[in-house]
């Protein structure tokens, strides 16, 4: 796939995008794919940073296709199924209560909080009163973790590669910017997460 993306990165970006709509709609978890496309496009673009913005487009958006299909096959199709979801979550009745209210606030914070199960939340939120537009704006939320995710991939690439290696001098500075900047991207991702988790517990 890396060897093909090389040659064909936009076709590769949209290959990765249509798998992961897939995954998405049949429950397959997506964290390692979000790592695998920090991995896979750095090694195809050959630097961190191409590597990081195409793989994070390819992540959201395919994550995003797929979480608003989900969300219409749980609405129109998969009924029972939704409601059998939402029987396991106690909250959901006040979080449906929240989004008479504050619809798309409700869903940005759902989406940034990386402790509710993102393929579960499409097909549960699918039996709420959530508009169509509310849910798919709500999908912005992602973007946060998914660009820590995918450079954790990145890096994950470049430590393993060796890549930084081949000038010495350096090796120790670009280790220290690669943990760093992982630890940053974390702590934004916890402090953000703690923020909805907080206005989710209200």
């Amino acid at each position: 796939f890396v060897r093909w993306t090389k040659e064909n990165l936009v076709l590769g970006a949209f290959a990765y995008l249509v798998v992961y709509a897939v995954c998405t709609v049949f429950f397959i978890p997506g964290t390692v794919l979000t790592i695998g496309a920090g991995i896979a496009f750095t090694a195809a673009t050959g630097g961190v940073g191409w590597g990081v913005l195409v793989g994070s487009l390819s992540v959201f958006f395919g994550a995003s296709a797929g979480a608003v299909l989900a969300f219409l096959v749980g609405r129109c199709l998969l009924s029972d199924f939704a409601a059998k979801l939402r029987k396991k979550w106690a909250i959901i009745e006040a979080i449906d209560m929240a989004i008479q209210n504050e619809g798309l606030k409700t869903m940005v914070m759902l989406r940034l909080s990386p402790f509710i199960p993102f393929n579960a939340l499409n097909y549960v939120m699918s039996g709420t009163s959530i508009s169509l537009k509310d849910y798919t704006i709500g999908l912005l939320g992602m973007i946060p973790a998914t660009v820590v995710y995918v450079y954790l991939g990145a890096s994950a690439h470049q430590a393993v590669a060796g890549d930084y290696k081949k000038n010495t001098g350096n090796s120790v500075l670009t280790t220290v910017l690669f943990v760093v900047g992982a630890l940053a991207g974390i702590g934004v991702v916890v402090v953000v997460s703690k923020k909805a988790r907080k206005y989710l517990n209200d």
